[in-house]
């Protein structure tokens, strides 16, 4: 059970002397109470309720209006109040925090008997992201130092997830939605790669090394991480692309060059993996095999300009990010194109007067998050891109950095 604002009742009805309400609470899942202590949530069915939790709130005849509900959840044995005052500050409440509450009601009763099998509509009881619920991570600098971000993807309820003092970056989703890798150079001042759950608990360290790592990127299965470092660069500093297990061992390079391969993104179909490498001088894009390391050039015609920062539409189409426009128009600015994964068929998905970045999809494949600096180079704004219409959604209106979003499935 997850905890949300204050529920608005959107529509109600009554057979028999009995009300069925129906509620709307932004950013969460709904669910109902039955007299009989069973809570049936809309979307995952019946749920057991631990007795002791819930003070049964009645409800009978009343008209359609929009009105507040004030709910408050007793644990009759403890005397325990899980729902504080609405109006009062909320306080955060972990997963074994709730358990723990649970735990303590099991053995009371309901505090208050009320007759016949009246159904009450309840807002979710703890403050936890639900899984079911899409949301954007990116990173920005708004704090004064680099943080990791959620938000929904209208845009709102934007909150730090990561609140530390260090530098946390480069967020990238796990296949299920449940955690979060990213970057950050929090414990020796040099990059690494941790994982955490989606509601910033149960941070792990992945990699431990003296040279950079960065750019997580899950296998479509979980079961494996990509990145980049330069831990086996030599003097000259290059980065070079590696695959690690989910939990960071067995770490290994699948790319070896003079020269730098960079950001790789993972197929949908897993067989597959882009990334960036300026080993023909220029920026172009490259496709290997992690397991056999078989490797294909895309940018076949990339001549005097670089594509760089591939990923990957749900239906296996690659976007990139091309500064091309300049052998044309004489501009600087970047944009966003997609090709099949064979490199053809190119269209051009951005088109203004300055740079777009870093296409990532929605699990629909209908809409893709990127950040753009027309608001200046250093006021970087996150937008949504409707691939059928054209449409741009701005999400972020930000006078600081905000960045690398990515979109959750």
């Amino acid at each position: 059970l997850t905890g949300c604002d204050l529920p608005v009742c959107t529509t109600s009805s009554e057979s028999g002397g009995l009300v069925s309400l129906d509620f709307l609470s932004k950013g969460c899942q709904y669910g109902v109470l039955l007299a009989n202590g069973t809570v049936e949530d809309r979307q995952a069915g019946a749920k057991n309720l631990p007795s002791g939790i819930v003070k049964r709130l009645m409800m009978r005849n009343w008209k359609l209006v929009l009105i507040p509900v004030l709910v408050l959840v007793v644990a009759a044995a403890s005397g325990l109040v899980l729902a504080d005052d609405l109006s009062a500050p909320r306080q955060e409440v972990r997963p074994a925090m709730l358990e723990s509450r649970l735990a303590r009601t099991t053995s009371g009763s309901l505090a208050a008997e009320v007759g016949g099998p009246e159904q009450v509509y309840l807002p979710l009881i703890a403050n936890q992201i639900p899984a079911y619920v899409p949301k954007i991570a990116f990173e920005t600098i708004r704090d004064g130092n680099y943080e990791i971000y959620l938000m929904n993807p209208d845009g709102s309820d934007q909150a730090n997830l990561t609140r530390h003092p260090a530098k946390d970056v480069a967020p990238a989703w796990s296949p299920d939605g449940k955690r979060l890798a990213f970057v950050s150079d929090r414990e020796d001042n040099n990059e690494e790669i941790y994982v955490t759950n989606r509601d910033g608990t149960g941070i792990v360290r992945l990699t431990n090394n003296p040279a950079s790592d960065g750019w997580p990127t899950w296998s479509p299965d979980g079961t494996q991480i990509a990145f980049q470092s330069d831990r086996d660069s030599g003097p000259k500093p290059r980065f070079d692309i590696y695959v690690m297990n989910a939990d960071g061992s067995e770490q290994k390079r699948i790319t070896s060059e003079p020269r730098h391969d960079r950001w790789p993104a993972w197929s949908p179909d897993g067989a597959w993996i882009t990334f960036t490498s300026n080993r023909e001088i220029v920026k172009k894009i490259y496709l290997i095999r992690p397991d056999s390391r078989d490797l294909t050039l895309l940018s076949r015609l990339n001549v005097g300009y670089d594509d760089r920062y591939s990923t990957w539409s749900p239906d296996g189409r690659i976007t990139f990010v091309s500064n091309r426009e300049a052998l044309t128009d004489g501009s600087t600015d970047e944009e966003i194109y997609m090709m099949a994964v064979n490199g053809s068929t190119l269209r051009q998905l951005t088109d203004n007067d300055d740079g777009d970045w870093l296409a990532r999809w929605e699990s629909g494949g209908e809409r893709f998050v990127f950040y753009s600096d027309r608001d200046g180079e250093y006021h970087k704004n996150i937008l949504v891109k409707v691939l059928a219409t054209g449409a741009e959604i701005r999400l972020t209106n930000n006078t600081w950095n905000d960045e690398y979003p990515v979109w959750s499935p």
